[in-house]
C-alpha cells in the first residue's frame, strides 16, 4: 500500500493544532524531522495499530485521556496491534506520556 497526501486539510480543534504544532517546534529544536499524519476512523487505536504495522514503526504514543488510568491506551493499543501485526515476535513499544509520568510498555 503506498502512503499520498490527500490534499485536504484536516480542520483541527485549537487543541489539535497546538499538539501538532508544539510537536514540530520541538523535532526542529532537536533537529529532526517530523511528518504529521492525520488519520479518519471510528477505532483510534486500530487506525494507530494499522498505521504503525504499515509505516514499520517500533514505537507509538497515543494520547491519553484524563480520566483513564495509564495502562489504558497502551491495552487498547495491544488488542489492536494483535489484530494487525501477523509477526508476533515483532516488538512494539508503547509509550504513554503525562504531565506526571511517562510510561513505557514493551508487546
Amino acid at each position: 500500500m503506498g502512503w499520498r497526501a490527500s490534499g485536504s486539510n484536516p480542520n483541527f480543534t485549537p487543541d489539535a493544532q497546538g499538539i501538532f504544532t508544539a510537536v514540530v517546534d520541538l523535532a526542529e529544536r532537536l533537529g529532526k524531522s517530523v511528518v504529521p499524519l492525520v488519520l479518519s476512523s471510528n477505532d483510534a487505536f486500530f487506525a494507530i495499530a494499522r498505521t504503525a504495522q504499515e509505516l514499520g514503526a517500533t514505537e507509538v504514543v497515543p494520547r491519553q485521556v484524563r480520566q483513564a488510568v495509564a495502562r489504558a491506551p497502551a491495552e487498547s493499543f495491544a488488542l489492536r496491534w494483535g489484530a494487525v501485526e501477523p509477526d508476533p515476535d515483532r516488538r512494539m513499544v508503547v509509550r504513554v506520556a503525562s504531565e506526571r509520568e511517562d510510561l513505557r510498555y514493551e508487546l
